[in-house]
């Protein structure tokens, strides 16, 4: 996570934790509308209460960030 941290960039990762795909964070949205199966979101910047139930709705169990705007949701939060 340390890694992503300054690159603007977000990481997703399935279930067993392989790198399924990185990207600039931008297009964080309409990467995980196109995906199934990603559990695990680290994200470069701070993530907003429209990136955190976008999250949810898209299944995502961990959420990884510099910042949370709000830690009102059920997604697992971690820092870095």
């Amino acid at each position: 996570m340390e890694e992503n941290k300054g690159s603007g960039k977000a990481i997703l990762f399935d279930g067993s934790m392989n790198g399924v795909k990185s990207f600039f964070a931008r297009a964080l949205f309409s990467t995980l509308k196109r995906m199934n199966g990603v559990s695990v979101v680290v994200l470069d910047g701070v993530t907003t209460i429209y990136v955190i139930r976008f999250a949810k709705d898209a299944c995502v169990k961990v959420l990884s960030a510099g910042n949370f705007a709000t830690k009102d949701t059920n997604i697992r939060l971690l820092w870095f």
